[in-house]
């Protein structure tokens, strides 16, 4: 997760004035990732201590996988997709595109759905 960290802030940089909103999750205790976040220089808002955190990723039907996922959710709150595993920059680029695709309405959520499922498959 803290591999992510500075890809994820860059990626909250960038797009926040476009509306995108970047929201981390650590199972940490809150000390230690409140102590981590002011070091790293990290200013998108981040859930922390593990109960929450795990319940979170109960919600996405991924009980017992843990951390990290990635979860995109359009400006209408349709989940596109749940990505589970360490994101890397070119995938998050990709979801990116896909995402603001279908907020401009030029690719249908189903067709976002398919197109982000074999993207984590590859």
């Amino acid at each position: 997760c803290r591999r992510e960290m500075p890809l994820l802030q860059a990626l909250h940089d960038d797009q926040a004035a476009a509306g995108l909103t970047v929201i981390g999750i650590a199972i940490d205790r809150r000390p230690d990732v409140q102590s981590y976040i002011a070091e790293a220089g990290i200013s998108y808002p981040i859930l922390s201590g593990e109960i929450d955190a795990m319940a979170v990723s109960d919600l996405f039907g991924l009980e017992g996988l843990g951390l990290p996922f990635s979860v995109l959710v359009s400006s209408n709150g349709q989940i596109l997709t749940v990505f589970i595993g360490e994101i890397e920059l070119a995938e998050l680029q990709e979801m990116i595109a896909i995402s603001q695709a279908v907020e401009a309405q030029e690719l249908a959520v189903s067709d976002a759905r398919l197109s982000l499922e074999q993207l984590a498959s590859e």
